[in-house]
């Protein structure tokens, strides 16, 4: 990295050390310790030498005498730049504060936007599944850990596989790294991880902003939102405190004709946090933070026709998220420590009509009998990590521990709704622990390549015990059970720097997701039961006919309460380049995964969950990103990739043939995106972005032949901004050309099989945003 300031010598002049920063500013100060000079930002990742002040305090004007010089070279400023080094390998998409901005990205959904091989689920917020790379293991939600990790900092939010609905609102920018995650960092994922890195408190000055907007979607009501910040330094250069909210009133779009109600799948999704950050100096940071976020949803968001369905009762949501976090660093010489702990907290509660599970039935007797279902989720949990890095001559390495503890609670009941008879309860309990250590360890030999290799030990276990009751429940009462497992993961690459500017790289790497228990599921009802209580508990679960359960036992082998863990192995070939003046930066891969024993929640004649294993799979797959700065006024960026993820050995209970593609994942998807800096008038400065979207429909069931399909998604955004001084105005159209696509093909899984589903994408909507910075 190398900066060019007119008449600044450095000849004489010797960097510290450069480990793990967390941000470019912070990278700079190591590496500028101990000399006569310091750097500025005078632009969103571009960054001027200049001399230090007396006092050593950084100024927002340059020295008096100084001048750009015109050959100054910009550095992009990534919040871990470490991980981009020359050496790393793997594939890691870096969404800058810039970019989130720019495109319109509200949420960890609309990443799938910007990013090659991220896709999600649209069953609503906070009900949505994030896949990366093909890696899906099915449409339903909520009893599996999810394929892709997510991070607040250094703070899992993930630990059932439905996705906060966050608001990417005040963060430094979000990591999306690809492949397995085992060796590299605490918390484990088989898919990747999604990591949001929030915005620091900073002890320089007092600054802030705020933010207000309106929204209109065709054929649906109107949306509102409100956010804003404030940093407050409180000790000068060392302790500063930062606040920041939002607020968002999301517009519904869907009617129900049953009940007369229009647009009933409204949302109010609302957050908080607080931080505090303590730096006595550059080689020392303490940083603590507390969040909250709920979503509230009034009904859900599926129809059954253009944006209409029929439903007996509303099908509300609530999710509620609290986070804590403490965060430590110290540098010393050729050394790095990091410290963390973090303490989650979710909460859901899910409401759905389940008046269609008799139809069909024995017990259809041509009148549809209310029935709901609910469900409420309790997940508290708390993890920890130690880690310790360092370089010397060609060595660099990492070593870390990590363990984490999740207690859960999770009740059912399905009910008929006039006199709250109860027919099936379930109340589980879940205790699941971890334990890792982890390390890497590269070589860089004078040629530029570099060798690493990498291990993960690990240990986990699961408790759990179920208590089943109701007027239908049959079989047992009550079910107690445990497992645990220990894993043995290793990742191994080698990196080539072909030219200063280009990267190439080959890397294997491992993964594994802890097999568990049928807890909260029916299954549990038919253990330990004769033919006749099987039959007894067919009618109470509206199966239609004993084959189903007969199939069920072969694939949970041993034992149906428990399914197996599954395990990713990712093979990866790929190539990053920047151009010497920093304007365009490429990167593409191609890899290949082989999964086994694929964990899957899958669902019951009846509409009722259970999990199983549904086989193996492969999965083949490229990608392709890139930015560039085709001219100082405008710039394009762009994203693609293309997979064939199948079945190889599919569990026969699928209905699924070898071959038959994984459900709800595209087979290709591509986007391109320009931003224009259009014109300064009278002190503003006009820009215009417009950004398209394609991505490909995809069956929503493992047994693609016979399973409902999305369609293909196409999508057109355009933004007008204007900014003077501390004020910004943006117009923006969302969804141009009003395509509303069926961007998933599910709802309920009650009424799943006796009327079509499908989720439109949202229509055309029109908003402006306000905002100012002080």
């Amino acid at each position: 990295m190398s900066l060019s300031l007119g008449g600044v010598d450095l000849a004489s002049e010797e960097s510290g050390w450069v480990l793990g920063p967390e941000t470019a500013e912070e990278g700079f100060a190591q590496a500028l310790s101990g000399t006569r000079y310091t750097v500025d930002e005078i632009a969103p990742g571009a960054f001027i030498l200049m001399p230090r002040t007396e006092d050593g305090v950084r100024r927002t004007d340059l020295p008096a005498g100084v001048e750009i010089p015109e050959d100054i070279i910009l550095v992009r400023a990534e919040d871990e730049p470490d991980r981009l080094r020359p050496g790393h390998a793997g594939t890691v998409s870096q969404v800058s504060a810039k970019m989130i901005d720019a495109r319109s990205i509200e949420t960890v959904q609309d990443l799938g936007r910007v990013t090659a091989g991220l896709t999600t689920t649209n069953l609503g917020p906070g009900r949505n599944k994030l896949f990366i790379r093909g890696l899906s293991d099915g449409a339903f939600a909520d009893r599996t850990q999810s394929t892709v990790g997510l991070l607040i900092g250094s703070v899992p939010v993930i630990f059932s596989d439905t996705t906060p609905e966050l608001l990417l609102y005040d963060v430094a920018g979000v990591e999306i790294l690809k492949g397995p995650q085992s060796t590299a960092i605490g918390p484990s994922s088989l898919g990747g991880m999604v990591r949001i890195v929030p915005a620091r408190p900073d002890p320089k000055a007092v600054h802030g902003a705020i933010a207000a907007g309106q929204a209109s979607t065709a054929d649906g009501e109107g949306s509102w939102h409100t956010a804003g910040y404030l940093n407050l330094p409180l000790v000068s250069g060392k302790l500063a405190a930062r606040i920041s909210g939002y607020r968002e009133d999301r517009g519904g779009f869907i009617d129900d004709s049953l009940r007369n109600l229009d647009d009933v799948n409204s949302a109010r999704i609302e957050g908080l946090r607080a931080a505090l950050r303590w730096q006595p100096d550059q080689r020392t940071a303490l940083d603590s933070s507390a969040a909250i976020h709920e979503v509230r949803l009034a009904d859900s968001q599926y129809a059954t026709g253009g944006l209409t369905r029929q439903t007996l009762y509303a099908e509300p949501y609530g999710d509620v998220l609290r986070l804590w976090s403490l965060e430590a660093r110290h540098d010393r010489d050729a050394i790095a420590l990091r410290s963390s702990i973090g303490f989650t907290a979710r909460k859901t509660n899910l409401t759905q009509d389940a008046s269609s599970i008799l139809l069909g039935t024995e017990f259809d007797e041509g009148t549809i009998l209310p029935i709901q279902f609910t469900e409420a989720r309790n997940i508290d949990a708390l993890n920890a990590e130690q880690r310790i890095e360092g370089e010397r001559g060609r060595f660099s390495w990492h070593l870390g521990a990590y363990a984490s503890r999740r207690e859960e609670t999770a009740k059912t009941d399905l009910f008929v709704a006039f006199n709250r008879a109860e027919a099936f309860v379930t109340d589980a309990n879940l205790i699941n622990r971890e334990a890792a250590i982890y390390g890497e360890f590269s070589y860089h030999f004078t040629s530029g390549i570099t060798l690493l290799g990498g291990v993960r030990a690990q240990y986990a276990d699961l408790a759990a015990e179920l208590n089943v009751s109701g007027s239908l429940n049959f079989g047992v009462s009550r079910l107690v059970n445990d497992r645990a497992e220990r894993d043995l993961l290793p990742r191994a690459a080698i990196t080539v720097d072909l030219d200063p500017q280009t990267v190439f790289y080959v890397e294997a790497k491992a993964a594994s997701r802890l097999g568990g228990l049928n807890i909260n599921t029916p299954v549990v009802a038919f253990i330990e039961q004769s033919d006749d209580d099987l039959f007894t508990t067919n009618f109470a679960f509206a199966i239609s006919d004993l084959d189903f359960l007969n199939q069920v036992d072969p694939f949970l082998p041993g034992d149906p309460t428990q399914f197996l863990s599954d395990r990713v192995l990712n093979k990866e070939v790929g190539i990053r380049r920047e151009a010497r003046d920093g304007r365009s930066h490429v990167s593409a891969s191609a890899y290949h995964l082989d999964w086994r024993d694929i964990q899957t929640d899958q669902l019951l004649p009846s509409g009722l969950p259970f999990v199983s294993n549904a086989g193996d799979a492969e999965v083949f797959g490229v990608e392709f990103e890139f930015d560039w700065q085709l001219h100082e006024r405008l710039a394009l960026s762009g994203a693609m990739f293309a997979n064939d993820a199948a079945l190889t050995e599919p569990s026969p209970f699928l209905a699924a043939e070898p071959g038959a593609r994984l459900p709800s994942v595209p087979r290709f998807a591509a986007s391109l995106a320009a931003d224009w800096q259009a014109f300064k008038t009278k002190g503003w400065s006009v820009t215009l972005s417009a950004d398209t979207l394609y991505q490909e429909g995809s069956a929503l069931l493992f047994s693609e032949g016979t399973s409902p399909r999305s369609d293909d998604v196409r999508r057109i955004d355009l933004r007008l901004g204007g900014e003077r001084g501390p004020w910004r105005v943006e117009a923006r159209a969302m969804n141009l050309l009003d395509n509303r696509a069926n961007t998933f093909a599910f709802g309920n899984p009650f009424s799943f099989d006796v009327t079509p589903q499908q989720t439109p994408q949202r229509p055309r909507t029109l908003g402006f945003t306000v905002s100012r910075r002080f």
